[in-house]
């Protein structure tokens, strides 16, 4: 039992040392984005975003904050961007560029993730944003 209990107060601290370096590591790595991320939300008029009915969320995989607003049209049929307040898209089921397909409006001006844009029914390259 004094065994056990040794070896998991060893393991538990190994582990804490590891992690305290890794953290120091990430800190000096996250530092730059911290400030970037810092120099975004300032630049957001936040109460104006929050009057259109967006919220202020990370986005994307650095997290930047951004003002996102839904769209009303989301998700109705489309061809082309022209018919949406914000893009036509495929999101799943991606074909190959320059075939004919019909696509979504897009649910909300989050630029990130995997996509295709439809441009007058015809899909065009796809296309992941993190």
């Amino acid at each position: 039992m004094k065994i056990t209990l040794l070896i998991l107060i060893l393991s538990f601290a190994t582990t804490i040392a590891t992690v305290s370096h890794a953290s120091e590591i990430d800190k000096s790595k996250a530092e730059p984005l911290n400030q970037i991320k810092q120099n975004a939300l300032a630049k957001i008029d936040v109460l104006a975003c929050l009057n259109h009915g967006g919220v202020i969320k990370g986005v994307c995989m650095s997290g930047l904050p951004t003002c996102v607003q839904q769209y009303l049209d989301a998700g109705k049929k489309c061809s082309d961007s022209t018919q949406c307040a914000g893009e036509c898209r495929v999101e799943h089921d991606f074909v190959k560029k320059g075939l004919p397909i019909m696509g979504y409006c897009s649910a909300d001006n989050d630029p990130c993730g995997c996509f295709q844009l439809v441009k007058s029914g015809i899909a065009q390259a796809t296309l992941c944003v993190d």
